[in-house]
Parts: structure tokens; C-alpha cells; sequence
């Protein structure tokens, strides 16, 4: 439990530090991006990773959890662990550039994209 602990310490730094990018990206890149109609955005792919390893991080404090014993609550945990797992690796490939996942991701984060005003297509 104790390493649990300190996963979660550092997902929580990590998160401090995505917002801290993302407010960034905000104030010193969006606007001349959309200005320029730029495709790409360093500060964005940035956020995009931390939050990516901000999930992954999570996973495991997630699968320490034992909410109940009931086989609802053993169903629902494993579902939290393979969501958080699954959309930090579909985040870590969309940021590395993997054009198989491009679609996928888009499709299940067009808001938050949609929000930042800009879209990796290379």
C-alpha cells in the first residue's frame, strides 16, 4: 500500500505540472497557433503526454483499492484500472505520433481537442 502511496503523490505532481503546460499553452501558444493555423503545438503535445503518464500512474493505486468484495465492485475496479490504463497508452502513442490510434483517439477526445483550437494531423 505504501507504493501505492507515492504513485499517487506523483500522479498528483504530475497533474500540477500538466495544468501549469496547459495554462501555459493558453496564454504563450494558442493564439499565435490559430493565428497561423498551425498543426501542431509543442506546449499541447507536452500536456497531452503528462496527462497520458498522469493516468498511467493512477492505474496501479487504482487496482490497490478494494471499495467491496462484491463482484459489482470487483467488475467496476477492473474496468477503472483498464480505462486509465488503456487511455494513458492510447495518449503516450497519440502524442508519439502512431497514425493507427490517430482515429480512435480522435474520436474519444474530439472535445478536449476541439477545446484547445488545434489538430495534429502531421
Amino acid at each position: 500500500m505504501r507504493s501505492a502511496g507515492r504513485l499517487a503523490i506523483a500522479s498528483g505532481i504530475v497533474g500540477i505540472l500538466a495544468t501549469a503546460v496547459l495554462l501555459a499553452f493558453y496564454l504563450l501558444e494558442a493564439p499565435q497557433a490559430v493565428a497561423a493555423g498551425a498543426q501542431t503545438s509543442r506546449l499541447g503535445a507536452i500536456n497531452d503526454a503528462l496527462g497520458g503518464v498522469q493516468l498511467l500512474l493512477l492505474a496501479p493505486v487504482a487496482a490497490t483499492l478494494r471499495l467491496t468484495s462484491h463482484r459489482l465492485g470487483l467488475l467496476a475496479a477492473t474496468a477503472g484500472v483498464a480505462g486509465l490504463a488503456g487511455v494513458g497508452v492510447a495518449s503516450e502513442l497519440y502524442v508519439l505520433g502512431t497514425d493507427r490510434l490517430r482515429g480512435l483517439v480522435s474520436d474519444s477526445c474530439g472535445g478536449l481537442r476541439a477545446n484547445r483550437g488545434l489538430d495534429r494531423k502531421h
